[in-house]
Protein backbone atom coordinates (compact mmCIF):
# COMPACT_ATOMS: atom_id res chain seq x y z
CA UNK A 1 0.00 0.00 0.00
CA UNK A 2 1.04 3.34 -1.10
CA UNK A 3 2.48 6.15 1.75
CA UNK A 4 -0.39 8.46 2.38
CA UNK A 5 0.84 12.31 2.59
CA UNK A 6 -1.78 14.97 3.86
CA UNK A 7 -0.52 17.29 1.14
CA UNK A 8 0.82 16.43 -2.41
CA UNK A 9 3.80 18.15 -1.59
CA UNK A 10 4.65 15.86 1.78
CA UNK A 11 5.83 13.56 -0.48
CA UNK A 12 9.81 14.04 -0.88
CA UNK A 13 9.43 13.13 -4.58
CA UNK A 14 6.86 15.89 -5.66
CA UNK A 15 8.37 18.14 -2.95
CA UNK A 16 11.93 17.59 -5.11
CA UNK A 17 10.30 18.36 -8.43
CA UNK A 18 8.38 21.70 -7.20
CA UNK A 19 12.02 22.50 -6.36
CA UNK A 20 13.03 22.36 -9.71
CA UNK A 21 16.39 21.76 -8.78
CA UNK A 22 19.20 22.21 -11.22
CA UNK A 23 20.41 17.95 -11.75
CA UNK A 24 23.14 19.37 -13.93
CA UNK A 25 25.64 20.31 -11.56
CA UNK A 26 25.65 17.10 -9.90
CA UNK A 27 27.62 13.84 -10.69
CA UNK A 28 25.30 10.98 -11.60
CA UNK A 29 26.98 8.64 -8.64
CA UNK A 30 25.59 11.94 -6.08
CA UNK A 31 22.24 11.96 -7.22
CA UNK A 32 19.60 10.05 -5.10
CA UNK A 33 16.86 7.98 -6.55
CA UNK A 34 14.43 10.55 -6.53
CA UNK A 35 16.56 13.08 -8.51
CA UNK A 36 17.34 10.19 -10.88
CA UNK A 37 13.60 9.50 -10.91
CA UNK A 38 12.82 13.32 -11.84
CA UNK A 39 15.61 13.08 -14.50
CA UNK A 40 14.18 10.66 -16.12
CA UNK A 41 10.89 12.12 -16.35
CA UNK A 42 12.04 15.25 -17.58
CA UNK A 43 14.08 13.33 -20.59
CA UNK A 44 10.67 11.35 -21.40
CA UNK A 45 8.66 15.10 -21.42
CA UNK A 46 10.58 15.95 -24.80
CA UNK A 47 10.46 12.40 -26.07
CA UNK A 48 6.39 10.98 -25.65
CA UNK A 49 3.29 11.90 -26.03
CA UNK A 50 1.02 13.37 -23.21
CA UNK A 51 -0.86 10.07 -22.60
CA UNK A 52 2.53 8.20 -22.31
CA UNK A 53 4.21 10.69 -20.41
CA UNK A 54 1.02 10.16 -17.84
CA UNK A 55 1.82 6.19 -17.81
CA UNK A 56 5.65 7.33 -17.40
CA UNK A 57 4.75 9.65 -14.25
CA UNK A 58 2.50 6.73 -12.81
CA UNK A 59 4.93 3.65 -13.44
CA UNK A 60 7.59 6.01 -11.37
CA UNK A 61 5.56 7.16 -8.73
CA UNK A 62 4.93 3.58 -8.20
CA UNK A 63 7.76 2.19 -8.88
CA UNK A 64 9.31 4.94 -6.06
CA UNK A 65 7.00 3.74 -3.54
CA UNK A 66 7.89 0.20 -4.14
CA UNK A 67 11.76 0.65 -3.61
CA UNK A 68 10.68 2.78 -0.32
CA UNK A 69 8.50 -0.61 0.54
CA UNK A 70 11.25 -3.22 0.28
CA UNK A 71 14.46 -1.33 0.53
CA UNK A 72 15.82 -0.23 3.88
CA UNK A 73 17.18 3.21 3.98
CA UNK A 74 20.59 2.30 6.80
CA UNK A 75 21.84 5.91 5.75
CA UNK A 76 19.43 7.97 7.85
CA UNK A 77 16.35 5.95 8.99
CA UNK A 78 14.13 9.81 9.26
CA UNK A 79 14.22 9.30 5.18
CA UNK A 80 12.85 7.07 2.75
CA UNK A 81 15.32 5.00 0.75
CA UNK A 82 14.94 7.08 -2.42
CA UNK A 83 15.70 10.28 -0.78
CA UNK A 84 19.69 9.01 0.28
CA UNK A 85 20.57 6.15 -1.93
CA UNK A 86 21.35 5.92 -5.50
CA UNK A 87 19.80 4.42 -8.41
CA UNK A 88 22.90 1.40 -8.28
CA UNK A 89 20.24 -1.23 -7.20
CA UNK A 90 17.37 -0.32 -9.04
CA UNK A 91 17.45 -3.02 -11.33
CA UNK A 92 17.43 -5.58 -8.56
CA UNK A 93 13.75 -4.37 -7.55
CA UNK A 94 11.91 -5.04 -10.62
CA UNK A 95 10.75 -8.61 -10.49
CA UNK A 96 9.26 -7.31 -6.63
CA UNK A 97 7.49 -4.74 -8.61
CA UNK A 98 5.96 -6.47 -10.95
CA UNK A 99 5.42 -9.58 -8.50
CA UNK A 100 4.89 -8.55 -5.41
CA UNK A 101 3.81 -5.10 -4.62
CA UNK A 102 1.67 -4.54 -8.20
CA UNK A 103 0.23 -8.38 -7.94
CA UNK A 104 -3.57 -7.79 -7.53
CA UNK A 105 -3.40 -4.03 -6.72
CA UNK A 106 -5.20 -1.39 -8.49
CA UNK A 107 -3.18 1.60 -8.19
CA UNK A 108 -4.26 4.36 -11.17
CA UNK A 109 -6.27 1.86 -12.40
CA UNK A 110 -3.11 -0.10 -13.78
CA UNK A 111 -4.22 -3.42 -13.06
CA UNK A 112 -5.15 -5.65 -16.04
CA UNK A 113 -2.70 -7.48 -18.61
CA UNK A 114 -1.84 -5.01 -21.03
CA UNK A 115 -1.13 -2.65 -18.05
CA UNK A 116 1.32 -5.45 -16.70
CA UNK A 117 3.16 -5.57 -19.69
CA UNK A 118 3.26 -2.09 -20.27
CA UNK A 119 4.83 -1.57 -16.96
CA UNK A 120 7.54 -4.43 -17.45
CA UNK A 121 8.21 -2.64 -21.09
CA UNK A 122 9.01 0.83 -19.18
CA UNK A 123 10.97 -1.24 -16.24
CA UNK A 124 12.95 -2.59 -19.03
CA UNK A 125 13.26 1.00 -20.98
CA UNK A 126 14.08 2.77 -17.24
CA UNK A 127 16.76 -0.06 -16.27
CA UNK A 128 18.38 0.60 -19.88
CA UNK A 129 18.15 4.29 -19.60
CA UNK A 130 19.94 3.90 -15.83
CA UNK A 131 22.54 1.88 -17.14
CA UNK A 132 23.37 3.75 -20.30
CA UNK A 133 23.75 6.93 -18.39
CA UNK A 134 26.01 5.45 -15.74
CA UNK A 135 23.47 5.46 -12.75
CA UNK A 136 23.75 2.01 -11.90
CA UNK A 137 26.15 -1.12 -13.00
CA UNK A 138 23.56 -3.71 -13.31
CA UNK A 139 22.43 -4.48 -16.28
CA UNK A 140 18.69 -5.79 -16.89
CA UNK A 141 18.45 -9.59 -17.88
CA UNK A 142 15.77 -10.62 -19.72
CA UNK A 143 15.76 -14.22 -19.43
CA UNK A 144 12.64 -16.18 -21.59
CA UNK A 145 11.99 -19.73 -21.09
Amino acid sequence: MPTHYATITDNPFFAKIKENINLEKKENNDKNCDEVFYEYLKVLANKCNHKYFIFAFKFVVLFRECLNKFKLNEKDVSKEYTQCNNSDQVPDLCNEFINDFMEGANFFGLNNDEDKIELIEIIQHYCFWLFDNGYTTSRLSLLTN
